[in-house]
C-alpha cells in the first residue's frame, strides 16, 4: 500500500479484481483509495493477465505487450490523484474520502483565481457606461496583470484556487505591489482584488472574504496646485506649436472647471446648459456617477469657441491623450519657470484651491462642482490650504515669537 505523502491520512494502491473476470488472461485493474478505515474502489478501464501483474510495485510487467501503455495510464492516474489531494488540502482544512472521490469522478469543480477574475472582467464589460466607468475597468485589468506577475515570481505558480486566497496571500501581494507602485496605487489594486473576492462570496465559492481582517491604510495624496501667479503664467504662455497649445488649453479648462481628464474629453453639445443668461457645463463623473454643474469662465469660453471652429464631432473639446498631455505640460512648466510637477490632475486641484476655496466660494458649492460624493473629500483641499498658510507664516511667527 502506498501513502499519499501530501496527506498521510489517505492511502491508495492498484490491484487485480479477479472477481470481475472468469478469464485469467484478462483481469480488470482497479484503484483502491482508503481513508481512516473507509475505502472506495474505481475501475481504471485497464486489463492484464495475472501472470503479467507485479503486485509489489503495482505495475504491469514488460512481458505484457501493452505494458508501456498500461503503466503510462496508471502513472497518470497517480498524478491526478496527487493533484486532487493538493487542491483539496489547500481548499479545505478537512475533507473526507467522499470529497476526494467526488473530485476524482469530476463532480466537484475547483474554482481558480485567475479564470474567475477574467470572468468578473467580462461581466464588467456589460456594466460599462451604466454602473462602471471605463477607467475602473482599466484598474481591474491592471490588477489582473499584477496578479499574474505575483503568482509567477512569488508563488511560483500560474494560478491558485480561489479558496486558498488568505490574509498571508494578500499581505505578500501587497509587498509585491509596493515594490512597483506607491501606497495609494497599491491600495487601488488591493481594493479591486477585494471586489473580486466579494463576487466569490456572493457566488458562494468562498465562505469569507479575507479582506475583512485587513485594514488598508491610505497614504498622502499628491494635492499639488498652482497659486495665482503660476496660474497666470500658464494663461500668459504663448505656445510655439499646436501640441503645447492643446496642453495649455486643457490645463486651463481643468483649472477653471475642476473636471477630471476623462470627464472633460467626454463633454459634448448636450453638456451645455444655460440659466439666467449664464452658460454652464453639466454632466456626471465617469468615476462615481455623481452629477456636476460648473459655470463657464471666460478663459474656458474662448477655448470652447476655438475648438468649435475646427471640431468634426459632437465633442466640446479635442485634446491629446492623458499621458501625452502630461508630457507636454512638463515642457510648459519648464518654459514658465514653474518648479512643480505639472500634470492634468494639478488643474483640478488648482480649481479646488486657488480658483474657488481661496476666493471664499462655499465648500458645499465646490463639492457640487467637482462631483464629490462626500464633502469630506472636498475638505482635504481646505486642509491643504491651511497647511500652506501655516508654512507661509512660519517665518513671520518665528520672527515675532
Amino acid at each position: 500500500m502506498l501513502n499519499l505523502m501530501i496527506n498521510p491520512d489517505f492511502n491508495y494502491y492498484f490491484y487485480l479484481r479477479k472477481s470481475k473476470s472468469t478469464n485469467p488472461e484478462r483481469v480488470p485493474i482497479y484503484l483502491r483509495v482508503s481513508h481512516l478505515g473507509h475505502r472506495k474502489d474505481k475501475s481504471t478501464g485497464l486489463f492484464t493477465a495475472e501472470k503479467h501483474w507485479e503486485p509489489e510495485h503495482f505495475l504491469v510487467k514488460k512481458t505484457d505487450p501493452n505494458a508501456r501503455k498500461i503503466n503510462k495510464v496508471l502513472e497518470k492516474t497517480k498524478n491526478e490523484l496527487n493533484e486532487a489531494l493538493i487542491i483539496l488540502t489547500r481548499n479545505k482544512e478537512y475533507f473526507s474520502l467522499d470529497d476526494l472521490w467526488a473530485y476524482i469522478e469530476g463532480e466537484r469543480e475547483v474554482t481558480f483565481l485567475m479564470p474567475y477574475f477574467e470572468k468578473v472582467i467580462a461581466q464588467n464589460n456589460e456594466r460599462i457606461g451604466h454602473s462602471l466607468s471605463p477607467n475602473t475597468q482599466k484598474v481591474y485589468k491592471s490588477t489582473f496583470m499584477h496578479l499574474q506577475g505575483f503568482l509567477k515570481k512569488v508563488i511560483k505558480r500560474s494560478d491558485v484556487p480561489l479558496r486558498t486566497v488568505n490574509v498571508r496571500f494578500i499581505e505578500d501581494f501587497k509587498l509585491y505591489l509596493l515594490k512597483r507602485c506607491n501606497l495609494n496605487t497599491s491600495n487601488k489594486y488591493l481594493k479591486t482584488l477585494k471586489a473580486v473576492l466579494n463576487h466569490g462570496l456572493n457566488d458562494e465559492i468562498i465562505q469569507r472574504n479575507p479582506f475583512d481582517r485587513i485594514t488598508l491604510k491610505a497614504g498622502e495624496y499628491d494635492r499639488t496646485f498652482l497659486d495665482e501667479t503660476e496660474l497666470r503664467a500658464i494663461q500668459n504662455f504663448r505656445p510655439e506649436n499646436n501640441r503645447l497649445l492643446l496642453a495649455k488649453e486643457f490645463f486651463i479648462v481643468s483649472a477653471f472647471t475642476g473636471l477630471h481628464y476623462s470627464d472633460i474629453v467626454a463633454l459634448d453639445q448636450g453638456s451645455l446648459s444655460e440659466n439666467d443668461g449664464k452658460l454652464f457645463i453639466k454632466g456626471k463623473r465617469a468615476k462615481n456617477g455623481e452629477s456636476f454643474l460648473v459655470p463657464i469662465f471666460n478663459p474656458v469660453k474662448r477655448i470652447l469657441e476655438r475648438h468649435r471652429d475646427f471640431s468634426t464631432s459632437n465633442k466640446l473639446f479635442t485634446f491629446y491623450s492623458n499621458s501625452k498631455t502630461n508630457q507636454h505640460l512638463k515642457t510648459i512648466a519648464k518654459l514658465c519657470n514653474i518648479s512643480k510637477r505639472l500634470t492634468c490632475k494639478v488643474g483640478r486641484h488648482t480649481f479646488a484651491t486657488t480658483v474657488t476655496l481661496q476666493n471664499n466660494v462655499p465648500i458645499e458649492s465646490v463639492s457640487k462642482m467637482m462631483g464629490h460624493t462626500k464633502i469630506s473629500t472636498t475638505q482635504i483641499y481646505a486642509r491643504v490650504l491651511e497647511k500652506k498658510v501655516s508654512k507661509d507664516m512660519e517665518a513671520v511667527m518665528n520672527m515675532y515669537g
